[in-house]
């Protein structure tokens, strides 16, 4: 019951982070980077059963997260421009 509940905040979260970032309210961009690579790298480690740590796990995910957030950092200044 308690996973349920984090999933369902985790959701409404993001939904809400979304629609302000995109929208050129507020940036979000470190938070919507990390959420998918967290959930990537967590249903690698459940799911698949590997052993997914160490420095290159956190490398890779970082690299992945900084290219992610600069994307969504250009989207969200377009959007400003856009909301002004």
């Amino acid at each position: 019951m308690l996973l349920t509940g984090v999933g369902v905040l985790v959701v409404v979260v993001c939904e809400l982070c979304l629609r302000e970032h995109f929208a050129g309210f507020r940036s979000h961009s470190i938070l919507l980077a990390m959420l998918p690579v967290t959930t990537v790298h967590l249903t690698v480690v459940v799911l698949a059963d590997v052993a997914w740590r160490g420095p290159s796990a956190l490398a890779i995910d970082l690299a992945i997260a900084a290219a992610l957030a600069w994307w969504l950092r250009r989207r969200f200044a377009l959007a400003q421009r856009r909301a002004t």
